[in-house]
Parts: structure tokens; sequence; C-alpha cells
């Protein structure tokens, strides 16, 4: 039993990685919001620049007429993959809630 005090670490080594891991979830965390506010938002645009480009082509193609009717369908597409995307709908409806993780 003579090695066995050598590898332990002192309450201040624990505290100290304890810390160190601590920051690097935090950075995790900080860069997995990131990523879900930028795929949102590239999400949006890109639907919304299809949408544009489709109403564009159907008006210089085929001479279709834009009215209040395409507009406000152009804008529900456009809402509805941002709310999709968003973290708002993240909750369950309907049945029982998820286990808690520990």
């Amino acid at each position: 039993m003579s090695g066995q005090g050598n590898d332990r670490l002192t309450k201040a080594e624990r505290k100290e990685q304890a810390r160190i891991e601590r920051e690097e979830i935090q950075r995790k965390q900080a860069a997995r919001k990131r990523n879900r506010i930028v795929s949102l938002i590239v999400g949006v645009v890109a639907t919304g620049i299809a949408v544009f480009i489709g109403i564009v082509l159907g008006v210089a193609v085929l001479q279709e007429h834009v009215d209040g009717r395409v507009l406000l369908g152009t804008a529900l597409i456009v809402g509805g993959v941002a709310l999709v995307n968003a973290r708002l709908g993240a909750g369950r409806l309907f049945g029982r809630s998820a286990p808690a993780v520990d």
C-alpha cells in the first residue's frame, strides 16, 4: 500500500478539474445554440429564396399574376418553415412527457 497516496488528486486539484470540465460543457452548449440559430436562419432564407424564385419565374415565363393570395401563401410557407425550425415547438403536445435525464 505504499503507492496509494501518490495517485490521488488533492481537493484543490479536483475543484480545478471540475471547473475546467464545467467550462468545456458550457462552451459546447453555446456552440450548439449558435448552430441551431444559424440553421434556422439558413432554412428560412433558403425557403424564402426558393419561393421568391418560383414566383418570379411564374410571372416571367408563364405570365402568372401575383395577387394577395400568392403573397399570403408565400408568407405562410416561410412562416411555417420558421415555426418548424424554431425551438418553440420542442415541447410535447400529446402524451406523456419525456423521462428526466440526470
